[in-house]
């Protein structure tokens, strides 16, 4: 399936750039997963780069995430959310860090499910992320529930973010043991800002928890 010029007059810049030959044949992989034809435009003219130098990890790719067990509509969306993700050696960056994952005790689902709603998260070393979840005494069950509740957590910077917050947590009231079953059952709190938060351990409080 050829691209049209209807509605996109980045088209011939791209065929400039790219030759209409590779253009086309990334076009038709990425409308082979799913995706519209329309949204398929859309990605390679604001993408140009994939389609220039990494077409061909596309393929593997997309293999890789549907051998996960990932339906066709998962596959599609996480093209349209992060084309970047497809700059990725599935052998060298994408398997190590399911892997990792995998090693706190993520089932397949809730990888499928974390990286549906949350691609990013195979782009980063979220290691440090990790280990910092399982020093606050989290089992390794429990971070993964968080993870697959609130992928995003993996996202945020331990410094900037998660550290702070959870000080506030912990200095309006919140024993240890109530933090770890917040971030557990709620790990969203960290995408609230520090009023919300003081907010949000007064109604625990107020409920018992």
């Amino acid at each position: 399936m050829a691209l049209t010029d209807e509605g996109f007059a980045s088209r011939r810049e791209l065929q400039n750039k790219i030759g209409e030959e590779s253009l086309d044949a990334a076009a038709q992989k990425l409308v082979a997963m799913g995706v519209e034809a329309l949204q398929v435009q859309q990605i390679m003219k604001q993408n140009p780069e994939l389609v220039r130098r990494r077409a061909d990890t596309l393929g593997p790719i997309v293999m890789w995430l549907a051998g996960m067990g990932m339906c066709v509509d998962q596959v599609s969306k996480v093209v349209k959310e992060d084309p970047g993700l497809f700059h990725n050696d599935v052998r060298k960056t994408l398997i190590p860090r399911a892997g990792k994952l995998s090693a706190i005790g993520m089932n397949g689902s809730q990888l499928v499910k974390a990286i549906a709603k949350c691609p990013q998260i195979l782009r980063l070393d979220h290691e440090d992320i990790l280990q910092w979840l399982l020093d606050l005494g989290m089992e390794e069950s429990q971070v993964a529930e968080a993870i697959c509740t609130f992928p995003e957590l993996l996202t945020l910077s331990i410094e900037e973010n998660l550290k702070p917050k959870a000080k506030v947590l912990l200095e309006h009231g919140l024993s240890a043991t109530q933090l770890v079953g917040c971030i557990t059952r709620k790990p969203n709190l960290f995408s609230y800002s520090s009023d919300r938060l003081v907010y949000r351990v007064k109604v625990l409080h107020e409920r018992g928890r």
